[in-house]
């Protein structure tokens, strides 16, 4: 009799076991998907944020370019090469863009921190030669 007893009461522990693996499994699975959700909808938020940015600095750039050419003041050569040098930084983030879209959630804080890093770069030197113009 003690020998069903223990069977019986390991049959039950082995089900209820089988039956909480189960349901942490699928509490697993939904904070999984939950925390994917959220990477994605931070990356898309990101991806939007940095275009607009870029789009920005696009329209600056062009203005002090075409201001540039409507005035008898010259820029010097100097201040040309840093226009674009800018530019030409400009593009290639906008280029690197499309590459974002498509950076696995594990790579995503890596990419993103180093993405950021350039991106903080680029606005620095935009503002040095902003500062250098006098344009506020």
């Amino acid at each position: 009799m003690k020998k069903y007893a223990v069977l019986n009461f390991t049959m039950i522990f082995a089900v209820l076991l089988s039956a909480c693996t189960a349901e942490m499994k699928e509490n697993l699975n939904e904070l999984s998907t939950n925390s994917k959700q959220k990477i994605e909808n931070n990356k898309t938020e990101f991806i939007s944020e940095v275009s607009k940015e870029l789009e920005k600095a696009e329209i600056v750039l062009l203005e002090i370019e075409n201001e540039a050419k409507k005035t008898s003041e010259k820029l010097s050569e100097d201040t040309l090469r840093k226009l674009e040098d800018i530019e030409k930084e400009r593009s290639k983030l906008e280029r690197q863009i499309d590459s974002l879209k498509n950076v696995s959630q594990e790579n995503w804080a890596f990419v993103k921190n180093t993405y950021t890093e350039s991106i903080e770069n680029f606005k620095s030197d935009f503002n040095s030669l902003m500062d250098e113009l006098e344009i506020s």
